[in-house]
């Protein structure tokens, strides 16, 4: 009972202070409010330890914390518990400060939530739920109630803002035919992000098609970032042999960090991304630019050269009216599977006038699938 009474004092004392607390101050506290008693060189010293065990307690008894280098100490430590918000940081020479977290306080003073920020944390909860970490979840709950909790609130008090109404009026959509979202175990999303936030390899068995139903294999990957393709979500990966690496994350089975490490500093999944490495192509031998010249006709009450304008296929897109039925939209593209499929849906609308490869490619999809219906 002393010690939990003694851990409890340490909370209180750290909640009602702004700064940072250096173990000797956490110490000289408890002495002055008689959880410790005062003593000689020798006796502080033990009591040095105490204090320090029970900081350890709760920060979240991280194994091997105070014999390690502190910067050196999330290197080779398990992510802590740390349940009542705890954080360490440096003091002056080789010591520790302590503190809690700043947003951690936020959990006992709710009812001065903003409805701005409840509006924010409703909208987090609501789209980003199945995206985010679980222990950032866990972290966020209480957050995410009173959240609710307010926006009820400004609703039945009829107030010039009404949150509520703002979170139930914002939704994500398809464009197109809408697809669902296949299912997939966030423990796995959960060990990914620990690995990417770590620079740790791990080790991947993954779900793959067969001519007798599906098999699994393993891989061990570095993985380097998710990318959210709407319905699907992929992991981009390194393999071992230093390759990019596509992986569907409802198709992974099991994921097992471990202890190697990777180095990606010069990684960037938006440049990634932008060089088009998600981008299927026709001909995999092919990856150069094309210059396409495509002719849209344009119909009474048509948006699509508007869309065209404000939604440009990429930065080297220019549109030219050249007459009042006819706009001609100029690109530099890749032939992909994309462009392909966006071209046909544009239907009887759209001629592509060059270059010719990319004229055969749109020829070749419409001579077989009108051989389907002859």
């Amino acid at each position: 009972m002393q010690t939990f009474v003694r851990r409890l004092a340490i909370l209180d004392y750290l909640r009602r202070t702004t700064v940072p607390r250096s173990t000797e101050a956490i110490l000289a506290h408890l002495q002055d409010q008689g959880y410790l008693e005062e003593s000689d060189e020798q006796r502080r010293n033990s009591q040095l330890r105490v204090v320090q065990r029970d900081l350890k307690f709760l920060l979240g008894d991280d194994p091997g914390f105070f014999d390690a280098d502190p910067a050196e100490a999330d290197d080779e430590l398990e992510e802590p518990l740390n349940p009542f918000g705890l954080r360490s940081v440096p003091a002056a020479g080789k010591g520790r400060a302590w503190m809690l977290d700043p947003l951690d306080r936020q959990r006992f003073d709710f009812e001065k939530m903003p409805g701005y920020l409840a509006v924010a944390f409703a909208m987090t909860a609501k789209h980003l739920s199945n995206l985010l970490p679980q222990s950032t979840l866990n972290e966020m709950t209480a957050f995410f109630a009173e959240a609710e909790r307010v926006l009820q609130r400004s609703e039945r008090k009829l107030a010039p803002q009404h949150y509520l109404r703002l979170r139930d009026s914002i939704e994500f959509y398809q464009r197109g035919q809408s697809l669902e979202s296949p299912d997939f175990d966030m423990r796995w999303l959960d060990t990914i992000y620990q690995a990417i936030i770590r620079a740790q390899q791990i080790e991947l068995v993954y779900s793959v098609s067969a001519s007798n139903g599906s098999t699994t294999k393993t891989y061990r990957l570095s993985p380097l970032g998710v990318v959210l393709m709407l319905p699907k979500l992929y992991l981009v990966s390194l393999n071992e042999a230093g390759e990019f690496r596509h992986f569907l994350l409802h198709r992974i089975r099991r994921v097992e960090l471990l202890r190697e490490n990777f180095a990606d500093e010069d990684f960037s999944l938006q440049a990634y991304l932008d060089a088009g490495h998600m981008d299927v192509f026709i001909d995999d031998s092919d990856r150069g630019d094309y210059d396409l010249v495509l002719a849209i006709k344009r119909q009474q009450g048509d948006k699509l050269i508007e869309d065209l304008s404000d939604y440009p296929l990429n930065a080297t897109q220019s549109v030219t009216l050249e007459s009042a039925s006819e706009a001609i939209v100029r690109v530099r593209v890749r032939r992909t599977i994309q462009l392909r499929n966006w071209i046909l849906s544009l239907g009887s609308r759209a001629t592509v006038l060059q270059p010719e490869i990319i004229r055969q490619d749109i020829r070749s999809v419409l001579t077989a699938s009108l051989q389907n219906y002859n």
